[in-house]
């Protein structure tokens, strides 16, 4: 099967080819569980207020967010990030009820890795002096972490499938923040993917046995091996002080582009069957994920900021059948703080809409954190997310009249250090 179709309506639906060995003769079978991959985020202050950080954001994960937010950091950063999840699919087969069930999986992982360094000086010579930032950053942007346990019943045989997917795609990021005038700031983070400087890979794996009674009739693992690399960019813009209400509330506001993302992807599939042996297939292809293109603004005080940022991605501009999708995020937080160190509370909520074929899929999340920030020294942050969605894949299977049920919990953690 052309790999496009594994990424076919990404924020990524994954594609399982396996082989369908019941019962009588050996016959292949594309199937595919569905089950929803978006892009990581990084940073546990961001991921407290469910992803609105596009305009408020103060340190090294900037990046990420909006390059043009690198202008915000005044002291050189080194940050580490981690994320934990335990997902939960609650999967249902109207055609094949026997195949029902809940399937969960756990995982923990680096997120991101950056360091950031300002410095006010002139750029090339004839240019006026200003506040620059760069920063260094390593990001995972996809978790590919998926088990799967289940049984479909072929006439008088029972075929029990075993499935794991392994793997991540992740970035060097290389992010620059110039200040352009009074209030208006530009900035560019360009992203390598590339296999042989991070994993940029992942690993399918199914085992498949064929029981008629208490004999067993074939059995057959297969195993699908993906590389990914490409490069792609994120062009931020930051405006200060749209409005300003004597000097305790201010509107900024923030503009960000992800270019397409052209890939080329190598595959490797083999497949060893207890009566035809071992077949292996080398498959060389690439694809173009679309240009995704958010608006923010945040309201921002001493000691309270709250944002609300949208996000559009053109899937139709590059998969025929799907639709634009649309994320919409709020988040808030306030800041309790002391002489020497700060608390902050944040909680957020985001809706994001998922492409699938000739609709989307809905889903929700729901944030909380907090932490503590010694000023000047160093910050740890925590963050909880809880992801969810109903009735969600059904056009991946629809001829199995396929949906699921998602329950994701999410942790983040990172630590800042400031010098």
């Amino acid at each position: 099967m052309l790999l496009q179709n594994k990424f076919k309506y990404v924020t990524l639906y994954l594609l399982l080819s396996c082989v369908n060995i019941c019962p009588a003769e050996t016959r292949l079978h594309d199937f595919m569980p569905a089950s929803t991959y978006y892009p990581e985020g990084s940073g546990a202050r961001a991921r407290g207020m469910a992803g609105s950080f596009m305009v408020i954001a103060d340190d090294s994960t900037a990046g990420y967010w909006n390059p043009a937010c690198l202008h915000n950091l005044h002291n050189k950063e080194f940050a580490i990030v981690t994320d934990y999840f335990h997902r939960i699919e609650d999967n249902k087969f109207l055609e094949q009820p026997e195949s029902d069930g809940i399937q969960s999986v756990s995982h923990f992982s680096l997120n991101h890795v950056s360091i950031a360094w300002p410095f006010y000086g002139k750029l090339f010579y004839g240019l006026p002096d200003a506040h620059h930032v760069i920063s260094f950053n390593y990001q995972k942007q996809y978790d590919f972490t998926q088990k799967w346990n289940m049984q479909r019943q072929i006439q008088t045989a029972t075929d029990h499938i075993d499935y794991q997917s392994e793997g991540k795609l992740s970035t060097i990021g290389i992010a620059y923040s110039l200040l352009i005038r009074e209030n208006l700031f530009l900035g560019l983070m360009f992203n390598i993917w590339n296999n042989d400087l991070t994993q940029n890979h992942w690993k399918q794996t199914t085992y498949q046995e064929c029981i008629q009674g208490n004999k067993q009739l074939e059995k057959a693992l297969s195993t699908h091996t993906h590389i990914f690399n490409g490069y792609n960019a994120n062009i931020g813009m930051l405006m200060t002080n749209i409005f300003n209400t004597a000097g305790l509330y201010k509107v900024n506001l923030g503009l960000v582009l992800k270019t397409p993302l052209t890939a080329e992807i190598s595959e490797l599939e083999t497949f060893i069957h207890s009566k035809t042996g071992r077949q292996q297939t080398q498959i060389e292809t690439s694809i173009t994920m679309p240009v995704t293109y958010g608006i923010g603004a945040a309201l921002v005080s001493n000691d309270f900021n709250c944002e609300l940022d949208i996000y559009h991605t053109r899937w139709n501009d590059s998969f025929f059948k799907a639709k634009p999708a649309t994320t919409a995020r709020i988040g808030a937080e306030y800041l309790f703080k002391q002489n020497t160190y700060l608390i902050p509370f944040r909680c957020g909520l985001a809706y994001e809409s998922s492409p699938a074929e000739n609709t989307t899929d809905l889903f929700w999340k729901l944030s909380l954190g907090t932490g503590i920030e010694f000023i000047d020294y160093y910050a740890i942050d925590f963050a909880y997310q809880f992801r969810f969605a109903d009735n969600v894949g059904e056009s991946i299977l629809a001829p199995m009249k396929f949906s699921q049920n998602i329950r994701e919990h999410e942790m983040y953690s990172s630590i800042i250090f400031y010098f």
